[in-house]
């Protein structure tokens, strides 16, 4: 997977005159979330990877014998590495960078899909998922064989809000998870304190944002590389 990282030379006046030059940089990195990630900057993504991962995670780890085979996060160690229960139902610890997600972070009430079927997951265990179909039946499923039903990118409209979940968190933003097929980015000129107020230009996102964390966002801008950017809004304007 390759990323175009466009810095800006020019400078776009006010009115829209001017030149708006701009010079490209590729750079190689994993894609773990399943979902298109734009970073406005190399250094923003760099420092928003390796991905974390939680108790219950449907992932896909390198084994002791260096196979990649599916397996359920069972402990998050000291040391970074993770403890992965394979399906044969041994445990061992694989390090972050052997790890990728292999399905959404779901939770009771979701709506999930697998392969033309949609319905609702009505509850979990381990690695198993009960899910109850759009024809009022339920049935179990492999965690590994539930994904998330996503908004399409041509369905976004600027100005729509959504209740989004704080994904990653880097020194110039968030990205955040609104059930679109992409990741919103959220600049840190856009996140809002517990009353209401902008943050300060050096005041540390992380003391406002959380991984996983509920927040209302709207749409602010849409771009052809099938980036979104989102800002904060307070709970009474959603």
């Amino acid at each position: 997977l390759q990323w175009v990282i466009e810095r800006p030379v020019g400078f776009l006046g006010p009115a829209g005159r001017g030149e708006n030059r701009s010079r490209r940089k590729a750079i190689s990195v994993p894609n773990v979330s399943g979902k298109q990630v734009h970073p406005w900057k190399v250094s923003s993504l760099q420092e928003s990877l390796p991905e974390s991962h939680e108790v219950g995670d449907a992932v896909q780890a390198v084994c002791p014998d260096g196979a990649s085979r599916p397996g359920i996060i069972q402990a998050a160690n000291a040391d970074g590495s993770y403890a992965v229960r394979w399906l044969s139902g041994s445990t061992s610890d694989v390090e972050p960078h052997e790890i990728e997600q292999v399905s959404g972070k779901f939770t009771v009430g979701d709506a999930v899909q697998v392969d033309d079927q949609r319905g609702k997951l009505v509850a979990k265990e381990a690695d198993t998922f009960t899910i109850c179909w759009e024809d009022g039946s339920e049935s179990d499923i492999s965690a590994f064989e539930a994904k998330p039903v996503l908004i399409p990118f041509e369905q976004l409209e600027v100005g729509q809000r959504y209740e989004a979940t704080v994904h990653r968190v880097y020194h110039s933003g968030a990205f955040v998870d609104f059930g679109a097929e992409v990741m919103g980015n959220l600049p840190t000129a856009y996140v809002l304190t517990q009353d209401g107020s902008r943050i300060g230009k050096f005041d540390p996102i992380t003391e406002h944002l959380k991984r996983n964390q509920k927040i209302q966002v709207v749409i602010q801008a849409k771009r052809l590389d099938r980036s979104v950017r989102v800002a904060m809004v307070n709970d009474e304007a959603a």
